[in-house]
């Protein structure tokens, strides 16, 4: 996003999730978002997609990231997650299947993003606007079979189940619980509604401040998405176990 509200030649034509897959987890001692008031929390990266999410829920409590709660970029999602088992943050953003290890390990979860009035599209396709232009057909075809992906993620739980213990390097029990907690926010056909698309347009704006942001439209542009689920539901295409 900042890049594209700065001017880059990008599009965003489809999107596997539209809820940010975070989770907020402390210390067990820290009861609230409130008490994390000088403590060190980690985050991937500052600018990173969950230190912005966690910058306005710190903001929906009366605290100011970096000011109030001093933001440690600790790299790697594996590393933020280290830095919160070792001590050396007192609360960090995690995404699966760190929440999960973090949650039997008895730390305290503080925010499931997954439940917040948040937006954020993730499991997207990006592209150059050259690209789209230039080779329609292959970003066609790219486009169906991760659709066809999603579409399967949505309806297999099993099969899902099985790709994510050999993907994420995790045992059934815990692949199935981060299935059930991530389902509710796949997307149904990779494309997002237009009031979705608006917030987050307008609340990247208000943060990242671009000189002459380009208008929406050119941003994000789901109509060849609309297109093959289309194409999908008219000849019956439904994913097979």
């Amino acid at each position: 996003m900042p890049a594209m509200l700065a001017g880059a030649p990008l599009v965003n034509i489809f999107s596997s999730y539209q809820r940010p897959m975070y989770w907020l987890f402390s210390k067990p001692e820290i009861n609230s978002v409130r008490e994390l008031k000088g403590r060190k929390v980690g985050v991937s990266g500052i600018g990173s997609g969950p230190a912005t999410v966690l910058a306005e829920v710190l903001k929906k409590n009366g605290l100011e990231g970096g000011r109030d709660v001093p933001l440690l970029a600790l790299g790697r999602m594996p590393d933020a997650a280290a830095g919160l088992f070792s001590g050396t943050v007192d609360a960090a953003m995690l995404a699966p299947p760190f929440n999960i290890t973090a949650k039997e390990s008895g730390f305290r979860e503080l925010v499931s993003f997954l439940k917040e009035d948040f937006v954020e599209l993730q499991g997207s396709i990006v592209l150059r606007e050259e690209l789209l232009k230039s080779n329609p057909a292959l970003v066609e075809r790219f486009s169906r079979a991760t659709l066809k992906g999603l579409m399967y993620a949505r309806e297999q739980r099993s099969g899902t189940v099985a790709v994510l213990v050999r993907y994420l390097k995790i045992n059934k029990t815990d692949a199935e619980k981060y299935y059930d907690s991530v389902r509710e926010v796949m997307t149904r056909d990779g494309t997002v509604n237009e009031r979705l698309v608006q917030k987050l347009y307008h609340l990247a704006v208000e943060r990242f401040k671009p000189k002459d942001p380009p208008p929406i439209d050119r941003i994000f542009d789901f109509s060849m998405s609309k297109k093959i689920n289309g194409q999908l539901q008219a000849v019956g295409w439904r994913p097979k176990p």
